[in-house]
């Protein structure tokens, strides 16, 4: 008896001093990503990114707008390329409209940053309007090219996932 009671001891010794992380459950991911029109594109971002499993609810709002972030740079990149690169003139037009709303878009990432780490989660109106400023992009072009639809397609989802990970740390 009395070595369990020291077994006992040890562990809830380790427990308070070594607490296990409390990551975002799956069910969670879940719930966030069921909200959203491809819920298996969410969840497989989410679970390629190995910031999700140790994150806390708050810290998933950092992670979506990440996502966001990662791709508005992408997007920039690609933008500012057509513009260099391509002979087309309509196409470099379209491309340097597109890069002044994706540089738009990576300083309302940045904006939305802030308020999340403020908790500020009502206050944060950066994903809907990113997500309009992604389609004001794909308007831009003038003959359907995969290039600007995969960034603005890839774009709008991600809002869409921010836009789920705010409800859900609203409590909506």
């Amino acid at each position: 008896m009395r070595y369990l009671t020291m077994h006992f001891c040890m562990f809830l010794l380790a427990y308070f001093f070594i607490k296990p992380t409390s990551g975002i459950s799956q069910g969670a991911i879940d719930i966030i990503c069921d909200r959203t029109q491809r819920p298996n594109v969410c969840k497989s971002l989410f679970n390629s990114d190995s910031r999700t499993t140790s994150a806390t609810p708050a810290q998933l709002s950092s992670i979506s707008i990440s996502f966001m972030l990662n791709l508005a740079n992408d997007g920039a990149s690609i933008f500012t390329n057509i513009m260099k690169n391509n002979p087309d003139e309509l196409f470099q037009i379209a491309a340097k409209k597109c890069l002044k709303y994706y540089n738009d878009i990576i300083l309302k990432c940045k904006h939305a940053f802030n308020l999340s780490e403020k908790k500020l989660y009502t206050k944060i109106t950066q994903f809907t309007e990113s997500e309009k400023l992604a389609s004001m992009c794909e308007d831009q072009i003038p003959t359907r090219s995969s290039m600007f639809d995969e960034v603005n397609l890839s774009m709008a989802r991600r809002c869409e996932i921010a836009k789920s990970v705010n409800r859900y740390l609203i409590g909506g």
